[in-house]
C-alpha cells in the first residue's frame, strides 16, 4: 500500500527484498484540458476561451457546433465580397439595358427614315412637285440627325447613291463637271458613290440626237472637316470616250465642300457652304442636293447605256 505523505511530496514503498523505492508525485493539474476535436466521448464537448473568441471574429458561418465536437473554422464569403459581386452584377445588368435601349431606339429612327425616304421617294416622282411637302418632310428627315458624315465616307464598304433632287441648276454644277450645260446635251441622272475617303461622281447626259449617252466620271479624295462639313478633292476624270485626265499640279486640283445636314446608309441630304445665319431649306431649297441608296449601280448604267 501507498501512503501519501504529503500533497507534492514522497511515497515510501517497501519491496519484497527490503529495498525501498521513492516515487516522486507531481502537483495535480488543477485545469481542464480541452476536447480533442473528434473525440468519441459522450459528454458535452468545454472549448478554450480563446479559441471561441478566435471563432467568433470570422462570423457565424466560420466557426460550426456538431454534436460530439467542433468543426473546423472555415473562411466564408465577406459581406464586402458579397456586394462587389452584386455591384458588378448591377453594372452587367444596366450595361445590357442601355444597349437594349440604344438599339430599340436605333430601329425606331430608322423605321422612321424608312417612311420619309418612302413619301420622299413618291413625291420626286410627281410631274407637278408639291415643295411645300418635299421641305417638310426633307427638314424632318435631317432633324433625325443620322449617323453621321464621317461613317458614310469613311467606311470600309463604298456605297452608291443617286441624286434625286437638286434645288437648281447651281447646286449640280457645284458638285459634277457642269458639262451638260453644252449645247444639245441634256442630264440624265448623276450617281455618287462613297467610302474609304474617296469619291466617284457619275454624270450620265443625254445627247439630243441619234447619239449615245455619255458618262463622266469625276473621282477624288474626301475628308471631314468637322461634324457636316464634307470636302472633296478631284484629282482626275474621265470623258465619254474613256480618256482619264488627270489634275496634275495641285493648283489643277478642283475642291468641293458641301454641309452634310443628314448621313446615313438609307440617304444624304447637303448643301452648298452657306452663311450660318441662312436657312437652306429658303427659296425652295435651291442650295439642296439629295441622294438615296442605289442598290444596284450597274444594272441603272446598263438601262441607260452606258458602261
Amino acid at each position: 500500500m501507498f501512503r501519501e505523505l504529503q500533497e507534492g511530496g514522497t511515497v515510501e514503498k517497501k519491496s519484497k527484498k527490503g529495498e525501498k523505492d521513492f516515487y516522486t508525485k507531481k502537483k495535480r493539474n488543477t485545469g481542464k484540458r480541452p476536447a480533442k476535436v473528434g473525440s468519441n466521448s459522450g459528454g458535452a464537448v468545454s472549448i478554450s476561451p480563446d479559441l471561441a473568441q478566435w471563432a467568433g471574429t470570422l462570423g457565424n458561418d466560420n466557426a460550426v457546433m456538431e454534436e460530439g465536437g467542433v468543426a473546423s473554422a472555415t473562411e466564408s464569403t465577406t459581406s464586402k465580397n458579397r456586394t462587389r459581386r452584386r455591384s458588378k452584377n448591377e453594372e452587367k445588368e444596366e450595361k445590357k439595358l442601355r444597349q437594349m435601349q440604344r438599339k430599340a431606339e436605333e430601329e425606331a429612327i430608322a423605321e422612321r427614315v424608312a417612311g420619309i425616304v418612302e413619301v420622299l421617294e413618291e413625291k420626286f416622282e410627281e410631274e407637278k412637285r408639291d415643295m411645300n411637302l418635299i421641305i417638310e418632310n426633307l427638314e424632318n428627315l435631317c432633324n433625325l440627325g443620322g449617323t453621321g458624315t464621317r461613317t458614310i465616307t469613311s467606311g470600309q464598304t463604298r456605297v452608291d447613291y443617286r441624286m434625286v433632287f437638286a434645288g437648281s441648276d447651281a447646286a449640280v454644277c457645284h458638285l459634277g463637271s457642269g458639262l451638260h450645260k453644252v449645247p444639245l446635251a441634256r442630264l440624265q441622272e448623276i450617281f455618287m458613290t462613297v467610302g474609304k475617303n474617296r469619291i466617284e461622281v457619275n454624270e450620265v447626259i443625254r445627247i439630243l440626237g441619234p447619239f449615245p449617252n455619255v458618262r463622266n466620271i469625276l473621282k477624288g479624295d474626301t475628308s471631314v472637316a468637322s461634324s457636316n462639313k464634307f470636302n472633296i478633292e478631284y484629282t482626275s476624270m474621265v470623258d465619254g470616250t474613256g480618256k482619264e485626265m488627270l489634275a496634275g499640279e495641285e493648283e489643277n486640283k478642283r475642291n468641293v465642300q458641301l454641309n452634310v445636314m443628314f448621313a446615313s446608309d438609307p440617304a444624304i441630304v447637303c448643301s452648298l457652304p452657306i452663311e450660318s445665319s441662312e436657312n437652306p431649306f429658303d427659296n425652295n431649297g435651291q442650295n439642296i442636293l439629295v441622294f438615296f441608296k442605289e442598290e444596284n449601280l450597274d444594272e441603272e448604267l446598263e438601262k441607260l447605256r452606258v458602261l
